[in-house]
């Protein structure tokens, strides 16, 4: 590996992860988990802990599982969340296949963001973001006047109201600074 270069490694480690992929849904979830899945929910409505009347008749139309296997993370995982926000921004990708990807449950996360905006919103308080809105993956930090100086003209000239800030997106803010 003397002529190995970051560019080179990762394109092994991205025909390696295929590999690994194929070997997941074709051997693991093909061959292992669906049998499995099968023989589970045929048990559960023999035993009676799962009510379906037209299982026999038609067992076929309750084993469709979507088999997702975990993400596989980058080196740089900023760059990844900035890849995975603008592909949903797109319309590649859907954000339920992104959350599932990272394991978690689309509708959970939507109840917890729902829940944690009502309790924000009943105590009054304000942070950079609110759930459900853009992060601000890709913004940019917004400029703001020297506080030292009132209107940011270098002379301490002006009021001390914020001049520049007003009509900045909350989401592309700098930590720490409340107006």
């Amino acid at each position: 590996m003397r002529q190995a270069n970051y560019s080179s490694l990762r394109a092994e480690l991205v025909e390696f992860r295929r590999r690994v992929e194929q070997l997941q849904h074709g051997v693991v979830a093909h061959q292992l988990c669906r049998p499995v899945w099968a023989r589970w929910l045929e048990t559960a409505v023999l035993s009676g802990a799962l009510e379906m009347p037209d299982f026999a008749r038609s067992p076929a139309r309750y084993r469709p599982v979507n088999w997702i296997p975990p993400r596989w993370d980058w080196v740089d995982p900023l760059k990844d969340i900035q890849a995975q926000v603008l592909a949903m921004e797109a319309g590649i990708v859907s954000r339920r296949k992104v959350v599932e990807a990272t394991g978690y449950d689309v509708e959970e996360i939507d109840r917890e963001n729902a829940a944690d905006a009502a309790r924000v919103a009943a105590l009054g308080l304000h942070y950079r973001t609110s759930p459900g809105e853009t992060q601000g993956a890709r913004a940019t930090p917004a400029t703001r006047p020297d506080p030292g100086n009132g209107n940011g003209d270098g002379n301490g000239n002006g009021d001390d109201r914020d001049q520049g800030a007003a009509a900045a997106d909350p989401a592309t803010e700098e930590l720490g600074v409340i107006s």
